[in-house]
């Protein structure tokens, strides 16, 4: 039996996952260290203690960002061992899918993942990083095998994630669907989308939960360290300027922690998570981008490129600054990597041309149709 070295490599790591786990990890969650791994898993555990009573409905209406931890972590009885087993089969069912309709570099792409200190830290409590790799894997299955059921997945799992990513599913389907006319015109579609939130973003504004969100937001901004940058590009896309500053914008959320590299060393107390894990993050993305850029890998042609700036203009729209709610785009940049064959649009409309390096194949396989 052929043993791969990028199976080898997960196995070592899921190894090393439960190790850490079993020494720290649960004292961490206890909070019995000064050094937090995670970002919001102890509050899900509080949440779910104190709402344990309320329905699904209930739960949804209450809020609606704690539905899909609060739901796992009381379906899980709230073990946390239940929850570490759970996350190791949701990666490893993920990696599967990705392996399954796509052509990679399976050591490259595996070993790009894991070095991202956030697929580490995701394997071990409740959290939402896991959950949308596994909507991802399903959204690409769903695109290059027709599989409505796959779609329905994707959907249904996002919905446990965060409201965004639904939006970017229901979005980005519609976007190489028949329904776009311009599906094969991709610069102009996204240009023409990115206008079109500007003003959606603006006239939401209107409503007192977004309102009320971003006010926090500003708030928040003039009380962070910095000059300010974060506060005023809020109210630049709060007055209908989003299309103005997106670029900035979702680059600051991706990189601009990188300006307090220099507190790696020495973290503030409580400040592990942000200064150490989100630091690395942002550089293992900010070297995967730059070898894409390198490989020339970022044109719209390219499907993961094209799912990255989708999801990049939708979530850039998020008042909160959160660079790990972009996990998914580095996996996408993953992709790019280690893609053996590209998966890209063609003047045709078909969904995708299987093009070896320096060389294209005749290799064709049915694509949905309209998509591009």
């Amino acid at each position: 039996m052929h043993l791969r070295i990028s199976s080898v490599f997960v196995s070592f790591y899921f190894v090393l996952a439960i190790t850490f786990f079993f020494f720290l990890g649960d004292a961490m969650l206890n909070e019995e260290t000064s050094i937090r791994l995670f970002a919001d898993s102890t509050t899900y555990e509080l949440e779910a203690y104190e709402l344990r009573d309320l329905t699904t409905l209930q739960l949804m209406l209450f809020n609606p960002n704690y539905f899909g931890p609060i739901s796992i972590l009381g379906l899980l009885n709230g073990s946390r061992w239940g929850v570490l087993i759970l996350n190791l089969l949701v990666f490893t069912l993920a990696l599967n899918v990705f392996f399954k309709v796509m052509s990679l570099d399976r050591k490259l792409f595996v070993v790009l993942l894991l070095m991202n200190p956030i697929t580490f830290s995701s394997l071990l409590s409740i959290n939402k990083e896991i959950y949308s790799l596994l909507a991802l894997s399903l959204l690409i299955y769903g695109i290059r095998r027709h599989s409505v059921l796959a779609a329905l997945g994707c959907l249904v799992i996002s919905v446990f994630v965060r409201w965004q990513l639904s939006l970017f599913v229901i979005v980005f389907w519609v976007l190489i669907s028949p329904f776009n006319t311009l599906r094969h015109r991709r610069t102009l579609t996204f240009l023409i989308l990115i206008v079109a939130v500007s003003i959606a973003y603006s006239i939401s504004q209107n409503v007192y939960f977004f309102s009320t969100i971003s006010d926090y937001a500003v708030v928040g901004a003039a009380d962070w360290e910095g000059i300010g940058l974060w506060g005023w590009l809020l109210e630049i896309q709060n007055a209908g300027g989003y299309f103005l500053i997106f670029p900035v914008k979702v680059l600051q959320v991706m990189f601009g922690i990188l300006v307090y590299i220099d507190k790696m060393i020495d973290p503030p107390e409580l400040g592990f998570y942000n200064y150490v894990v989100l630091m690395l993050h942002s550089l293992m993305t900010l070297f995967v981008l730059v070898y894409d850029f390198a490989k020339k890998k970022l044109s719209f042609s390219r499907n993961a490129f094209y799912m990255a700036m989708i999801y990049a203009l939708i979530f850039g729209l998020t008042p909160v600054h959160g660079p790990r709610y972009f996990y998914p785009v580095f996996v996408l940049l993953c992709i790019l990597a280690a893609e053996k064959n590209i998966w890209r649009d063609d003047t045709r409309g078909s969904d995708k041309v299987l093009r070896k390096t320096g060389q294209v194949s005749h290799a064709r396989t049915p694509a949905p149709p309209g998509s591009g």
